[in-house]
């Protein structure tokens, strides 16, 4: 491999690594595949001022509080742009509700039962194939208003 080439080299692994880690880690269900594509030392920004997930236990909690309060939860991949070491997803989450969710302070809460699409942004940082760092921004305001937490704003 040339110097080159070695960005755009780069640039394909890590786009492959985050696109296996979103079909194998919620689509699928396989749990297994966070020991292979995500670091021991990863860091999670959540933009929703809750503190970073520090480690891959952190994410792996928090994917099974994810698809434990959203038992038929599917992620659809719908843009991806990737450079060196970053990708930069934009995605599409649907689901409905029917489980225990964990609040974004840590508070367990009764499913709503009701359905939502959600949209937001990965920008994923990756080394040696794994993710290490992830900040997650995602549409709040239309979650919230999904799931019945806040009323929905008169137009």
């Amino acid at each position: 491999m040339t110097a080159e080439n070695a960005p755009a080299h780069l640039a394909d692994a890590n786009s492959a690594a985050y696109r296996r880690l979103l079909e194998e880690g919620p689509n699928r269900r396989d749990l297994a595949a966070i020991d292979d594509l995500v670091a021991p030392g990863f860091v999670g920004h959540w933009l929703f001022n809750a503190p970073p997930l520090e480690g891959r236990a952190a994410f792996r909690a928090w994917l099974t509080s994810s698809i434990t309060a959203f038992p038929d939860w599917r992620m659809t991949l719908d843009d991806i742009l990737a450079a060196d070491d970053k990708v930069v997803a934009r995605w599409t989450v649907q689901g409905t509700e029917t489980g225990e969710r964990r609040s974004p302070v840590g508070e367990a809460q009764p499913g709503s039962g009701n359905s939502l699409t959600v949209r937001g942004i990965h920008i994923a940082r990756f080394a040696e194939g794994q993710l290490v760092e992830l900040w997650h921004s995602q549409d709040l305001l239309s979650t919230y208003q999904q799931l019945g937490l806040l009323p929905e704003i008169a137009h």
